[in-house]
């Protein structure tokens, strides 16, 4: 159960810093 919740919030963190890359991007082409 513990192990379930560990990868769900790596997950969540990954999706996180995947969408601030594409932030990123995003302001650095404007």
């Amino acid at each position: 159960m513990a192990i379930r919740l560990f990868y769900c919030e790596l997950i969540t963190l990954n999706d996180m810093g995947e969408s601030m890359k594409v932030a990123h991007r995003i302001t650095l082409l404007f």
